[in-house]
């Protein structure tokens, strides 16, 4: 008995140093490859939270998510996919539109599709057997003006981008796709580090990623300007389990393109709808409801908000509650400097400017009272070579254009900028059309309007090649209540200018 007791304890010891002496990938500054993702610094297989999203997956009927007020349920345990009854036909829609409106089966993909386009367009597609066949559909029918309208087609791989409310159609294949299947574009972006499209669907996972959208999709753009979808997720730096919910069977699926409904130009009501209201198909709406939801999402103080090419932010939502912790200093280990750093107050604009700095540039702008001081400063300590780097300064609607990396400087106000306001610009899209600058901030609205970048702000240049910063969103391709997340008043806030470090 002592002998196989022993036998086992060498066997166990054994086993022990094999897992102990097995290298331990770090994932801080490079993704990890395979079916692993990033977690607490170290490539981690996904069986794990793999096993624990399948587990939770919601029954057939709950609430999945919603997008732009379009809900979406889950169509898991759906045995009976013939049964009649689980036709859904619009609500009331003999007594709006004269006729009833068939939408689909309870809860397919096609049944969201169609949903969403008569939601936000009054307008429906053909019947098909699957859903792939939606991409050879000519015409759709609107409500409205009781005509068919065009459908155009885009095949993926070729130049023109997806646009909101465009239909992502996948092809028919023996695997994941016997059907093929379909998706509504929330929306797109192009320009981030992180290329995707949001998309919302039914009967795909059966669960969301968020609550605003199904997934993020992987976009690239080839050497000619084409434009590639697949069927992999987007991962972000905070969100790298995402892609375990991924597998091997997922990159097989193939997007054949994407389809949209040309609607008539209605006339636009932007100039008649005031800051608080938005317009939408030649009519105003309110912003307080979509205001209120939105202020409630808003995180805690602390919680990651974003990362601006990869320097993550944080909310100072209530940071009257942490006065004894503000102050905040980056260690050598941290910063890789060879010097213990002041940062600034957590999470004040100014920390995340200065911050922003220490890690890109190894500089750091000298202590201020007040953020628009900042625009006055002549040089920044140099912590990597020591001694000073010179600051720039530009004034706002001068003929120097912003740069990533500029600091963007506001001026003091009542009641929104008491102590002024200090922005980085990460991007700078000077297109002729909808030009404008990408920024990271904290201590403004504590939420970001995407994870690599908390707003996008307009830049009109006049005939003089003078370049102007307003402090309004850049919204073009997006819904128009994306409007309400500026406050009335809020283009009238002055940008005094931006500061280089050289």
């Amino acid at each position: 008995m002592k002998y196989i007791l022993l036998v086992l304890l060498l066997l166990f010891t054994e086993s022990l140093s094999q897992v102990l002496v097995t290298p331990r990938i770090q994932c801080r500054t490079k993704k990890c490859e395979g079916d692993n993702f990033c977690f607490q610094g170290y490539c981690t297989p996904c069986d794990g939270p793999r096993s624990i999203w399948t587990k939770r997956k919601p029954q057939w009927g709950t609430k999945i998510g919603e997008a732009l007020n379009v809900p979406a349920y889950s169509n898991y345990g759906d045995l009976d996919v013939q049964d009649k009854n689980k036709n859904e036909y619009l609500l009331d829609s003999q007594i709006n539109f004269g006729e009833e409106i068939y939408i689909g089966q309870k809860y397919q993909c096609v049944h969201y599709a169609r949903r969403f386009w008569v939601s936000q367009y009054n307008t429906t597609f053909g019947s098909v057997e699957r859903a792939e066949q939606i991409f050879d559909l000519q015409e759709a029918y609107n409500f409205d003006t009781k005509q068919n309208i065009q459908l155009k087609k885009f095949k993926n791989g070729g130049i023109e981008p997806p646009q909101q409310g465009d239909l992502l159609i996948w092809q028919k294949d023996n695997g994941e796709f016997p059907y093929g299947h379909v998706a509504v574009v929330i929306s797109i972006d192009i320009q981030s580090a992180s290329p995707h499209v949001l998309i919302a669907e039914q009967n795909y996972d059966q669960a969301w990623d968020t609550r605003n959208f199904a997934r993020a999709l992987k976009l690239s753009i080839g050497e000619n300007k084409e434009i590639i979808v697949s069927n992999n997720r987007q991962t972000f730096p905070n969100k790298d389990d995402l892609k375990c919910r991924d597998d091997e069977i997922t990159t097989q699926g193939v997007i054949l393109g994407w389809v949209r409904a040309v609607i008539a130009i209605q006339p636009n009501c932007d100039n008649l709808c005031d800051g608080d209201h938005y317009c939408y198909f030649s009519e105003c709406y309110s912003c307080n409801q979509f205001r209120k939801d939105w202020e409630q999402s808003i995180p805690d103080y602390g919680v990651i908000i974003g990362y601006g090419n990869k320097i993550p932010a944080y909310s100072c939502q209530n940071d009257t509650q942490h006065i004894a912790e503000l102050k905040h200093y980056l260690q050598p280990q941290e910063s890789g400097l060879n010097q213990t750093v002041y940062v600034g107050m957590k999470y004040q604009c100014v920390h995340y400017a200065r911050y922003y700095w220490i890690l890109k540039y190894g500089s750091a702008f000298p202590d201020v009272d007040t953020a628009d001081q900042i625009y006055d400063l002549e040089f920044a300590f140099d912590y990597q070579n020591g001694g000073k780097r010179k600051i720039l300064q530009f004034k706002n609607g001068g003929q120097e254009r912003p740069l990533p990396g500029d600091l963007l400087i506001w001026n003091k106000s009542q009641p929104n900028y008491p102590y002024g306001h200090v922005a980085v610009v990460l991007d700078v899209q000077l297109s002729e059309n909808e030009p404008y600058v990408t920024i990271g901030e904290q201590n403004y609205d504590d939420i970001w309007d995407s994870q690599q970048y908390a707003r996008k702000l307009k830049v009109a240049k006049n005939n003089l090649g003078n370049y102007y910063i307003i402090n309004q969103r850049e919204i073009s391709n997006l819904h128009p209540q994306e409007k309400c997340k500026d406050y009335s008043g809020s283009a009238y806030d002055v940008i005094i200018g931006w500061v280089r470090l050289i």
